[in-house]
């Protein structure tokens, strides 16, 4: 194949009296749920162990790995399995029905691009380790970041986040110096106002709260990755603007990332994370640039 360069909230009524700073907690505790699951874990199971030159490596977060909440609880609790554990329905599951290409997947869930513990640099040495980043690797799709604001009570560090894009583009290319390396923005969480709708009820409107670091936040997270691909001469995608009036304002199935409680959207794994459509869009548009 030729390859282009181309919180449970007791009621309703707590849940909408609860106000902004309950949103914002609820929110972050969707994004970072799973984290806790790999804090005591010195390494990652990947997909595949295996030394075939070709095809796809996965870097990333919770968005990439797209675990389900019987995951989380049965890691947590040690009831099932443990470490960086991955819904069977995932991007990297549908780049590879899409392209045909073998893919390897080393997102795991609460990933980090600075700081201590569970960071992308981890996952990056277990896929060196395991053979899957190696000369003939042909494409690395990354999308990490949102995990580092919320580590540190929603600022992210806009230097030490650029220096961890870096050095994701350094250590990717020192393993697989021929693969072309994509950076991948979130998709569009918020609306065209900045706002985010937490509660998604069958019957009801999405309810519309403005939550403004959450917009910013965003915001950040899409420039980081925008220039740390020009920067280091790789790629981007764009899924935000992609993913434009899919975002979790929308009503029904339109929403392509869930919200905190919700009986609208039709299939998703874990709150304000993509839906099953987030999933397969996300999927065509990488596997698009393969």
């Amino acid at each position: 194949m030729k390859h282009r360069r181309t919180t449970r909230w007791t009621s309703i009524a707590d849940a909408l009296t609860a106000g902004r700073r309950t949103v914002v907690t609820s929110v972050a505790a969707a994004l970072t749920v799973g984290a806790a699951t790999v804090a005591a874990v010195t390494g990652v199971t990947p997909a595949a162990q295996a030394d075939d030159h070709g095809g796809i490596v996965m870097l990333g977060d919770s968005y990439f790995a797209n675990t389900t909440l019987p995951q989380v609880v049965g890691a947590l609790t040690g009831l099932g399995e443990q470490g960086c554990v991955k819904g069977e329905y995932r991007p990297a599951t549908e780049v590879g029905r899409i392209t045909g290409a073998p893919v390897q997947d080393f997102s795991c869930n609460g990933t980090r691009l600075y700081g201590e513990g569970n960071v992308i640099d981890a996952h990056i040495d277990e896929a060196v380790r395991a053979g899957a980043l190696n000369p003939g690797t042909a494409f690395v799709p990354v999308m990490i970041g949102a995990n580092d604001g919320l580590a540190s009570n929603g600022a992210i560090d806009p230097g030490a986040a650029a220096q961890g894009f870096d050095r994701v583009a350094q250590r990717v290319r020192a393993a697989a110096p021929n693969a072309r390396l994509l950076f991948v923005s979130y998709p569009s969480i918020t609306n065209d106002r900045g706002n985010t709708c937490p509660l998604r009820l069958n019957g009801l409107p999405p309810t519309e709260l403005p939550v403004g670091s959450i917009g910013a936040t965003e915001n950040l997270l899409w420039e980081l990755a925008r220039d740390g691909a020009a920067r280091n001469g790789a790629e981007f995608l764009d899924l935000r603007a992609q993913t434009r009036g899919h975002d979790m304002c929308q009503p029904g199935g339109q929403a392509w990332v869930a919200g905190v409680v919700d009986t609208q959207t039709p299939q998703y794994n874990l709150m304000v994370h993509l839906s099953g459509d987030g999933v397969r869009n996300a999927a065509e548009q990488i596997a698009a640039r393969y």
